[in-house]
C-alpha cells in the first residue's frame, strides 16, 4: 500500500504493507513473532481499527507494517485511492506534485505533511466509490 505500491509515485524511503485479517485482534498474535523479526508494535490511539507496527528508528522507520479487518472502510479505501491511482495517471501526476510540494513546507514534520495530503486522499477515495457505484 502507499505511494511505494504506485509505480511512478515519489515516495519516502518506507514500505508500507498492508495486512487483511478477519478480526482486528488476532493482530495481537503477531506482536511477539514481528518483535522478533525487528518491528515494534506502536499502539495508535488515534487509529482503533488499526494495528500498526514500525521496523527501524523512531521517526526513521524503513517498514510500516498495517493490519486492518477485511472487512473495514480503512481497508477498502486504501484499496480504492491505491486503485484508483494505478488507472488514471492525471490524479496520480496530481498526486505527485502535492506530496513533493508538502514535503518541501514540511520536510521534518511528518504528521502536518500527512494531514495536509488527507484532503486530497479523501477525495480521491469518493472519486473512486462513485466510479465503483457506476460500474454497478
Amino acid at each position: 500500500m502507499g505511494s511505494t505500491s504506485i509505480v511512478g509515485l515519489p515516495s519516502k524511503l518506507i514500505l508500507d504493507i498492508a495486512v487483511g485479517v478477519n478480526y482486528l485482534d488476532e493482530a495481537d498474535l503477531f506482536i511477539e513473532p514481528l518483535r522478533k523479526l525487528g518491528y515494534e508494535y506502536v499502539p495508535k490511539v488515534d487509529f482503533p481499527n488499526r494495528r500498526f507496527f514500525r521496523k527501524g528508528e523512531w521517526r526513521k522507520g524503513t517498514h510500516h507494517l498495517h493490519v486492518y479487518e477485511l472487512s473495514s472502510d480503512e481497508w477498502n479505501n486504501n484499496l480504492l485511492f491505491r486503485n484508483y491511482l494505478r488507472s488514471h495517471p492525471e490524479k496520480l501526476v496530481e498526486y505527485a506534485q502535492l506530496k513533493k510540494h508538502l514535503a518541501s513546507l514540511y520536510l521534518e514534520d511528518r504528521t502536518t505533511y500527512t494531514q495536509q495530503k488527507a484532503p486530497f486522499i479523501q477525495s480521491v477515495i469518493e472519486l473512486a466509490k462513485k466510479l465503483t457505484r457506476n460500474k454497478s
